[in-house]
């Protein structure tokens, strides 16, 4: 590589030191390294092994200690680099460098954050990437328990990682905290006899009609979570006491759906059979299991008008 000018910026309270070489962007690795919150003793050429070698190299840069070599990374190797990084910094890094900073530096050749867009992507939420990556987690340590136990356990560490998070759904969880979250889960102290034995039940019989209206109210009561989370930008962007409950009252009714079909799922779609109020549309099992759709194949709604 040939020396090039360095045009900086500023990740958080990192400087990232980029060259535009032959009109394409090269990073320093261990800014890049450094940004991402990687410990500051991390070797840089350790922790980008892994990068395929025509997206690294070595580049002279001028320093306040004089000119060094050191490793950098092209476009394509930072986004390589990135998306395999479990750094909770990582997709707002990736989401701002591509979004702001490369469409800049191509237009003026330099970067300046005037609107404070950094600091927006820094509190971003890990949404249903992260959601997923710590269902993976939760699945792992509860996959010894019967299903009916899992799913009373699942319940019960959602529950308290939204409270300890101090968020309505796990999606809202800050991205800088994704690592605490997965933590959390992993060290979630699961007493397995609390969750083998039987509930207590005070009157468990219920007839036909019983059924069939259960279940049409916990179709109906999806379909409504289903609207509520497609509006969540919505209720993000309003802020005001009332949407921020009403989030909290659709994660609680999809969790009371999701025990309601645990508890008596094959006998309410029966009964609603029989009395002709099945509904093929809707998945009553991704209430308690949020990898699956709620509508199922060919039947998903769009709530635009």
């Amino acid at each position: 590589m040939q020396a090039a000018q360095v045009i900086p910026f500023n990740f958080g309270k990192v400087e990232v030191r980029t060259l535009i070489i032959d009109d394409q962007p090269w990073f320093v690795a261990k800014d890049v390294i450094y940004a991402l919150d990687y410990a500051r003793s991390s070797s840089p050429a350790k922790l980008i092994d892994h990068v395929p070698a025509q997206w690294k190299g070595v580049n002279q840069i001028h320093t306040l200690g004089g000119s060094q070599k050191l490793l950098m990374l092209s476009e394509q190797g930072l986004y390589f680099f990135i998306g395999r990084s479990d750094k909770p910094k990582a997709l707002p890094f990736q989401m701002w460098l591509a979004g702001e900073v490369l469409p800049a530096i191509r237009k003026h050749g330099r970067y300046e954050d005037t609107s404070g867009k950094m600091d927006t992507l820094l509190n971003s939420t890990i949404g249903t990437d992260g959601f997923h990556c710590l269902a993976a987690v939760l699945d792992g340590k509860l996959r010894h328990l019967p299903t009916k136990a899992r799913q009373r356990a699942k319940m019960h560490v959602w529950s308290q990682v939204h409270k300890a998070f101090s968020v309505v759904s796990a999606e809202d969880i800050p991205a800088t905290q994704l690592d605490s979250a997965r933590n959390f889960i992993a060290a979630y102290n699961v007493h397995e006899g609390e969750w083998l034995g039987k509930e207590p039940t005070i009157n468990p019989t219920l007839n036909e009609l019983d059924l069939a209206m259960l279940y049409v109210f916990c179709i109906d009561t999806l379909e409504l979570v289903y609207v509520g989370e497609k509006l969540k930008p919505v209720f993000e962007t309003l802020r005001a006491p009332l949407t921020m409950n009403v989030r909290k009252c659709l994660g609680e009714c999809r969790e009371a759906v999701a025990h309601l079909h645990e508890r008596f799922g094959p006998q309410m779609e029966q009964a609603a059979r029989r009395r002709k109020a099945f509904d093929g549309r809707l998945n009553l099992a991704a209430a308690g299991d949020h990898s699956q759709p709620i509508w199922t194949s060919g039947h998903a709604q769009d709530i635009r008008g």
